[in-house]
């Protein structure tokens, strides 16, 4: 059991890793400008069912297609034991700019401003909020790797999921 734990944090490791330098090579790529006016369009790509395991938590992420200048989503988290967590999730564009806003267990909406976007991925960005301060979302064919990122109490934390589309 304990070398199939191994192989299973070997796996993510890696995972995360190729996640890090996919992200660090189109970096490189030029992004869509965030300085010009961006429609909830541009996101169609991340619309889908997405699901996955982590460490024994089983995950969904469901995102409406856009429509009406709206994008919609759902984040469920079903542990094997304990209790689950909902996150409702929305993009829309204020002011020619994209902002995602991530309700936790159903509170207030905190908002996090586009801060990249390209063909494939976009990274949302609130310096202000506690944890994550970046969420980032890169869409591989039918996989979507999804990374929050921040600092807490001064140091820098992050946490990183693939999932697959239905």
């Amino acid at each position: 059991m304990a070398s199939r734990t191994r192989v299973g944090r070997s796996l993510a490791l890696l995972s995360l890793m190729i996640c890090v330098v996919v992200s660090a090579s189109r970096a490189q790529e030029a992004p869509l400008s965030t300085q010009r006016d961006t429609s909830v369009a541009e996101l169609a790509w991340l619309a889908g069912h997405w699901y996955g395991q982590h460490r024994g938590i089983r995950m969904e992420e469901l995102w409406l297609p856009p429509e009406g200048g709206l994008m919609l989503g759902i984040h469920r988290e079903v542990p094997t034991t304990g209790d689950p967590f909902f996150e409702f999730l929305r993009i829309g564009s204020e002011g020619g700019t994209l902002i995602y806003y991530a309700s936790p267990g159903g509170k207030e909406a905190v908002p996090f401003p586009l801060k990249e976007l390209s063909e494939e991925w976009v990274v949302f960005e609130n310096l202000q909020n506690d944890f994550p301060q970046r969420i980032i979302y890169l869409r591989e064919g039918k996989q979507l790797h999804a990374r929050i990122e921040g600092e807490r109490e001064g140091k820098k934390e992050s946490q990183s999921w693939i999932w697959f589309g239905k």
